[in-house]
């Protein structure tokens, strides 16, 4: 499945660490995958703003006892210009997709992620 170009993709932001407070921007951080190399993100062009953080909500943030900051927005667009895809992975949540693939060098993936957070905006929750 394609996801289109113009879908509004999120990523949920769960540490202080991942934006900055004072012009309300990501950090690349909240961009760095884990170990596994797939970047957690949800499709939310369809949804409320409610359904939106109800997702954060439920999936993210509880589960993992943290506490839900807001959110990273940008389009898969964003994503498709630098290479990488927005991939459905849908056993989390029917609009879960992963961001893949990452290159192996940390510089690469720091490069990557600060690249998608310049094109995202932050979303307060």
């Amino acid at each position: 499945m394609t996801i289109d170009s113009n879908e509004r993709i999120s990523r949920f932001i769960l540490s202080r660490n991942e934006f900055r407070p004072s012009d309300q921007t990501v950090k690349a951080k909240a961009f760095v995958p884990p170990k596994n190399k797939r970047l957690s993100v949800y499709r939310t062009s369809t949804l409320t703003e409610d359904e939106v953080w109800s997702i954060g909500n439920e999936f993210v943030a509880e589960p993992r006892g943290k506490t839900l900051y807001g959110r990273a927005n940008l389009l898969a667009k964003d994503v498709y210009a630098l290479q990488q895809k927005v991939e459905p992975e849908t056993s989390i949540h029917p609009l879960h997709a992963d961001i893949i693939p990452w290159p192996d060098g940390r510089d690469d993936i720091l490069f990557l992620a600060t690249q998608l957070a310049l094109r995202s905006k932050f979303v307060s929750n």
